[in-house]
C-alpha cells in the first residue's frame, strides 16, 4: 500500500529444500606408532521447511522526515538431517531434528539536516535433538542429545552527515551492540541417565562499541577522495580488545577512457556463538566436531588498484591479509580413532592477485563477459595441536557468462555461464580443480513488465573440490 503519507508492504516467503550429502573418508591413522586403514562411506540427506515473513511500515513525517519500522520473521518448522555411515569401522546412524524461529525489529529515523538513529531487536530459538547409534567391533553407543540456542540482540545506532565549506562532507556516529547467548547440550543414556563429562550449559555475554568518522570531496571533475575511520571497543567474556578500521577510496579520472580506483578497507568476521561453545557433537562413529572457546574474532586488510579502459574493459590488482582467519580443519588423535574437526585461528592468510574483465559481443545475439583471475596464496598456522603449517600456491580461475537472443517476438534469452578453478590450498589441505555450467532460459512479456525464468546451476554436480591431506603424519 501507496499514500501520501504512509507506505506498507507485507511479504510471505515459504521455502522447502532437500539436499543429499555423500562423502567417502579414505584414512590412514597411526595411533601410538600403529598405522590403521579406516575406509567410512557417508550417505547424508537433509530437508527443511522455512516460512519467511516481513511486514514493513513507511511514514513521511515532513519533507526529508521519515521513520520506518519493520519486523521481519524466520521460523523452520520441520529440520531434519540423518547421516548413516557404513565401512571398516564402525555402522552408525545419526538422526538430527531441529526447529528454530528468528524475530527482528527495527525502527528508524531519518532527519532532513542529516541525523540517523535507530534501533535493531533480534531474538532467535533453536532447539534440536540427536539420536545417535553406532557399532564397531569394540563396542556399542546408543544415546539421545539435546541441544538448544538462545539468542538476544540489541543493536543501537546514531549518525549525522553535514555539508562543510568547499565541498566537503562529514560523516560520524556510533554503532553498539549488546548479546546475551545461552545453550548447552545433554546427553542422555538409554536407561534415562546422562553423561556429565559431555553435557554442556553456557551463558556468552557480547559487547561492541564503534565510533566512527568520515569525510568525502569531490575536488573536480577528475579526482575525488573519500576517507573514515572507526574505533572499535569489543568484548566477549573474558576476550577485550580495541582495533581500528581505516577506510580509503580514491578516484582519478585521466579522461572518460581512463578512470584509475585507488580503494584500501579493513573489517572484523565473528566466529559463530556455537563454535566457541566447549562442546563435543558425534558425525558418526569415526568423525566428531569439537567447538573452540579460544576461538577469536579475524581482521581482513584488503587493497585494490582498478583501471578501467573505456568503460568496459577493466584490471584489478588485489591484496589482501587476514589476520586470525578462522577455518575449520581434521585432525587425526594419535591417542585414540577419531577423526576431530574443529575451527581453530590461523596466524595469517594472504591473497595477492591479478583479475581482467573483458566484455564480448555479436551485435544483439549475443553478449558476453570474460574473467580471468590468478593469484598467489599463503596459509600460515604455528601451532595447531602438534603441528604448523606454511603453504603456498598459485591459483588461477577462469569465468565466461553467455547471454544470446533468441527471438525479439517473443522475447527470449539463453543464459550459459562456466566457470573453472585449478587446485588450491586450505590450510594442510589441497582441493582439487573444480568446474561449473549453469544454464538459464527467460522469457520477459506484457510490454516488458513480466518475466518468466528456468534456471539450473552447476548442472554436472562438479563444483565440489576432492579434498586430501598428506601432511606431517596427517
Amino acid at each position: 500500500y501507496s499514500g501520501k503519507k504512509v507506505s506498507t508492504d507485507l511479504n510471505y516467503s515459504p521455502q522447502y529444500s532437500h539436499a543429499d550429502n555423500n562423502v567417502d573418508v579414505i584414512s590412514d591413522h597411526t595411533v601410538h606408532t600403529h598405522t590403521y586403514q579406516i575406509r567410512q562411506e557417508n550417505d547424508g540427506d537433509l530437508k527443511a521447511l522455512n516460512h519467511n515473513l516481513r511486514f514493513g511500515m513507511d511514514y513521511q513525517i515532513s519533507e526529508g522526515n521519515n521513520l520506518n519500522a519493520a519486523y521481519t520473521a524466520s521460523f523452520k518448522t520441520h529440520g531434519e538431517a540423518r547421516q548413516r555411515s557404513t565401512g571398516n569401522f564402525s555402522q552408525s546412524d545419526n538422526l538430527r531434528t531441529s526447529q528454530s524461529q528468528m524475530h527482528n525489529v527495527n525502527v528508524d529515523f531519518t532527519a532532513n539536516f542529516g541525523l540517523n538513529l535507530g534501533l535493531d531487536y533480534t531474538h532467535y530459538n533453536s532447539p534440536s535433538m540427536q539420536d545417535f547409534t553406532n557399532q564397531s567391533d569394540e563396542e556399542k553407543q546408543h544415546f539421545f542429545v539435546d541441544e538448544h540456542q538462545s539468542i538476544d540482540r540489541w543493536n543501537v545506532y546514531a549518525g549525522q552527515v553535514q555539508s562543510l565549506p568547499n565541498n566537503w562532507s562529514l560523516n560520524y556516529g556510533i554503532n553498539f551492540t549488546f548479546a546475551n547467548e545461552k545453550s548447552g547440550q545433554t546427553y542422555h543414556l538409554q536407561d534415562g541417565s546422562t553423561l556429565p563429562s559431555l553435557s554442556t550449559n553456557t551463558k556468552m555475554k557480547e559487547e561492541t562499541y564503534n565510533f566512527y568518522a568520515g569525510t568525502e570531496k569531490t575536488f573536480n571533475e577528475q579526482l575525488s577522495l573519500s576517507i573514515s575511520i572507526a574505533g572499535e571497543r569489543y568484548k566477549l567474556m573474558n576476550y577485550k580488545k580495541w582495533a581500528i578500521y581505516p577506510t580509503l577510496q580514491l578516484g582519478y579520472q585521466l579522461n572518460p577512457s581512463h578512470i584509475f580506483q585507488l580503494g584500501f578497507s579493513s573489517d572484523k568476521t565473528y566466529p559463530s556463538y556455537w563454535t566457541l561453545q566447549n562442546t563435543t557433537s558425534y558425525m558418526n562413529g569415526y568423525m566428531k566436531i569439537i567447538g573452540n572457546p579460544n576461538l577469536i574474532p579475524s581482521t581482513d586488510y584488503t587493497t585494490q588498484l582498478t583501471y578501467i579502459f573505456k568503460g568496459k574493459y577493466m584490471a584489478n590488482f588485489y591484496y589482501s591479509y587476514i589476520k586470525d582467519l578462522f577455518m575449520q580443519l581434521p585432525y587425526q588423535s594419535p591417542d585414540e580413532l577419531s577423526l576431530i574437526y574443529q575451527y581453530i585461528n590461523y596466524d595469517y592468510e594472504q591473497n595477492i592477485g591479478l583479475t581482467f574483465m573483458i566484455p564480448l559481443s555479436a551485435g544483439e545475439l549475443w553478449n558476453a563477459q570474460l574473467v580471468l583471475d590468478g593469484s598467489y596464496n599463503k596459509d600460515v598456522c604455528r601451532q595447531y595441536h602438534d603441528i604448523s603449517f606454511h603453504r603456498t600456491n598459485v591459483r588461477g580461475i577462469a569465468q565466461l557468462n553467455n547471454s544470446f537472443h533468441i527471438s525479439s517476438q517473443p522475447d527470449i534469452r539463453l543464459e550459459l555461464n562456466g566457470v573453472y578453478a585449478s587446485p588450491t590450498l586450505q590450510g594442510f589441505y589441497d582441493l582439487s580443480s573444480i568446474w561449473k555450467i549453469d544454464a538459464g532460459l527467460k522469457w520477459t512479456f506484457a510490454n516488458q513488465r513480466a518475466e518468466l525464468k528456468l534456471q539450473g546451476n552447476d548442472l554436472f554436480n562438479s563444483s565440489t573440490p576432492d579434498g586430501s591431506i598428506d601432511y606431517k603424519g596427517q
